[in-house]
């Protein structure tokens, strides 16, 4: 049976006050539509609907919907009046968006005219119905797998509502109109090429996105060459990453094994410095470093306690680095001077600050 909510005639323009049901209709996965239907009751209900790993719930909280002295009103009252309220829950799995629509669901010749129809959903503006694009009162809302949110609607009659008006009635029905939010899952294949090494080749890995893996520890070998790491590019003359390494990158990647030729001088080492913030790896700046000499970089970094800030730098090939924090927090002061440094640089090496939530010192 459709559950309406009725303005009626009797010799004065009445709204029909009645704790609310609710019931659920109409649902695919894909493109599912849940219509809410009013109705003259003093019974509470809770009907939901499940696909797969999709489930809403929408529960009427039986309040009521009531106008004063049973006559259109002037906005300051109609928008403070009692609202009728109801949850939706997602009780599944997946994340749902949707629209909440108002729909008027009566003839044209007998329903009041929706110019004349007020409502107020939530803390949001007073509107008409008529001025409601499709009937849409909350648009594009996400409701993530296991969240809860409560709805209040306000509706009166305007009061402009002509005499016309009066014998006719006003039947509407709340819908729920939306659709599942499907998480694509991708993952990446990360394979290695020995680049002329002669040892058994690691085993591809599977990174999911998102994610970090940790780099294969074998350790290949190549007749009177030094293993150096590994990168990306093939002929690199540095390596980007060592054996056990944290891997973040999402794509598809080949990492070549990069050599130096036994008692070959090395005139340079390569020191790259990165920050990780919250999972997200940016290059700060790549030197260029004689072998033995120090490597130091400063940079600003924020001070506030809601902001991430270094907290920690880690490096590869075993060099040994250190944050330095410049001077005292204070005042409004928002960022502070951090100096990164190697004291002696042995080895070419990738070195990361770990930036958390937190107080710098």
């Amino acid at each position: 049976m459709d559950k309406e909510f009725f303005i009626k005639n009797k010799k004065k323009i009445i709204i029909v006050v009645a704790a609310i049901a609710v019931s659920l209709i109409g649902f695919s996965l894909l493109n599912s539509t849940y219509s809410l239907f009013y109705h003259e009751e003093t019974s509470k209900n809770t009907e939901g609907y499940s696909t797969g790993t999709l489930s809403i719930t929408a529960s009427s909280k039986g309040s009521t919907i009531s106008l004063s002295d049973a006559l259109p009103v002037e906005d300051s009252v109609g928008s403070t009046s009692t609202p009728y309220t109801f949850t939706i829950s997602n009780t599944g799995n997946l994340n749902y968006k949707f629209n909440i629509k108002l729909l008027s669901t009566g003839s044209s010749t007998t329903t009041i005219g929706s110019q004349y129809i007020k409502l107020k959903v939530d803390d949001g503006s007073v509107t008409t119905l008529s001025s409601l694009s499709n009937g849409i009162i909350k648009k594009d809302v996400t409701l993530a797998a296991g969240e809860s949110i409560d709805i209040s609607v306000r509706v009166w009659l305007s009061i402009s509502t002509p005499n016309s008006q009066i014998g006719k009635t006003f039947n509407s029905k709340i819908v729920i109109d939306g659709q599942a939010v499907y998480t694509e899952t991708k993952e990446y294949t990360i394979s290695y090429d020995l680049n002329g090494g002669t040892s058994s080749t690691p085993e591809p890995q599977t990174k999911l996105k998102g994610e970090a893996i940790t780099l294969s520890n074998v350790t290949p070998t190549r007749s009177n060459y030094t293993f150096l790491g590994w990168s990306t590019t093939k002929n690199a003359t540095t390596a980007t990453y060592s054996a056990g390494d944290l891997f973040t990158i999402d794509a598809n990647t080949t990492l070549y094994a990069i050599w130096q030729k036994a008692g070959t001088v090395v005139e340079a080492y390569s020191v790259v410095l990165q920050k990780n913030v919250s999972g997200t790896i940016t290059q700060m700046t790549s030197k260029s470093i004689a072998p033995t000499l120090s490597f130091e970089y400063s940079f600003t970094a924020p001070t506030l306690s809601n902001a991430y800030k270094p907290s920690s730098i880690s490096c590869t090939n075993n060099q040994v680095a250190t944050l330095k924090f410049n001077g005292t927090v204070s005042g409004t002061l928002t960022t502070q001077s951090v100096t990164a440094r190697i004291d002696r640089v042995t080895s070419s090496t990738v070195c990361t600050i770990l930036y958390t939530k937190g107080d710098v010192s």
